[in-house]
């Protein structure tokens, strides 16, 4: 049986929402789930599904309408703000001016609950954050004015705030939003390295859930009232993942874990063989451009050859894809 110390974070049949003008919203009811020890965990949904009202619930930000949350335990409401600052560290995706404020010394604002009422840094708060801003790859950052910061660099700036606040659990909102794609993977797997290797609970919302299901360790979907978890695999196999995000525009393709765009099929059909990355990709051009491509051989229908070899068209070589579909 699993122990709070395996689950530090536990929620147990709450109910999400807010109080607006006097009327109560409620956003989604009955949610038992609990994160993981070491285990990175993402929160997926579409745009107002509640997935900032639930972080922030866990935060204390707000109150759940009903249901409790426990940390090791114990109720969130029984800790003082004090304790939870050593418990429970969160990065929010809120932009802020910080002109006059380097780089190290908003990664040194997490040492604040350590530091007593003056704020003074001992040589252990120094080498702490010494250490978490080497650990980020940020330390040639250190004396940049924050203001001076891409958005890559200031996030990766605030997950080291985080780590050097040394708590178990980290709660992030969007901390890859207005970032670039290669950006994006790099802060995905940074999270995914320090839950693994240092134990981490961690938390996040994103969007980007393609980078989601190759790193999560579990998944927490919640729309239209709805949450469910789970393993990435398990979301994807049992078809929870598709019931969520797809549509008549969009596909859900299990077997390669990747969305599709479902586009207009004319009555043009080709048929093609072949193997390896060429014919992949030959074949994605031919959808994409409205072709219905079989692999059934017909000498009423153009033949094409993908291999990683070349490509044909009727036994022709062409030079490329584009070569392809302006002989088509």
């Amino acid at each position: 049986m699993a122990t709070d110390q395996e689950y530090p974070l536990q929620l147990r049949d709450i109910s999400l929402g807010y109080t607006s003008g006097g009327n109560t919203k409620t956003v989604a009811s009955c949610i038992s789930a609990s994160l993981d020890r070491g285990g990175l965990t993402c929160l997926l949904g579409p745009n107002g599904a509640g997935k900032s009202t639930l972080l922030r619930t866990l935060t204390g930000l707000l109150r759940p309408l009903a249901g409790t949350i426990e940390i090791n335990g114990s109720s969130l409401e029984s800790y003082s703000s004090s304790e939870l600052s050593k418990l429970v560290s969160v990065v929010l995706t809120d932009r802020f001016n910080l002109p006059d404020m380097t780089a190290r010394q908003l990664v040194a604002l997490g040492r604040s609950p350590y530091t007593g009422f003056w704020g003074r840094m001992s040589d252990n708060d120094e080498r702490e954050v010494d250490e978490v801003m080497a650990l980020t790859g940020i330390t040639d950052l250190a004396q940049r004015s924050v203001d001076t910061l891409s958005d890559g660099e200031r996030q990766k700036v605030m997950i080291a705030k985080a780590l050097a606040q040394h708590t178990p659990i980290i709660l992030l909102d969007e901390p890859t939003a207005f970032l670039d794609y290669p950006s994006k993977v790099e802060t995905m797997s940074l999270l995914h390295t320090l839950a693994a290797e240092r134990g981490k609970t961690i938390l996040l919302t994103t969007h980007d859930v393609e980078i989601a299901l190759q790193l999560a360790d579990r998944i927490w979907m919640l729309g239209n009232g709805v949450f469910v978890d789970g393993t990435p695999e398990d979301m994807m196999l049992s078809g929870r993942l598709a019931e969520f995000f797809c549509s008549s525009a969009i596909t859900f393709d299990a077997s390669t874990a990747t969305f599709r765009i479902a586009l207009p099929v004319s009555e043009r059909i080709v048929t093609i063989s072949g193997s390896g990355a060429a014919f992949n990709l030959t074949a994605r051009a031919l959808r994409r451009t409205g072709y219905r491509v079989t692999e059934t051989d017909s000498a009423a229908l153009p033949e094409i050859m993908a291999t990683d070899q070349g490509i044909t068209l009727n036994g022709q070589p062409v030079s490329s894809i584009a070569e392809l579909l302006q002989k088509l």
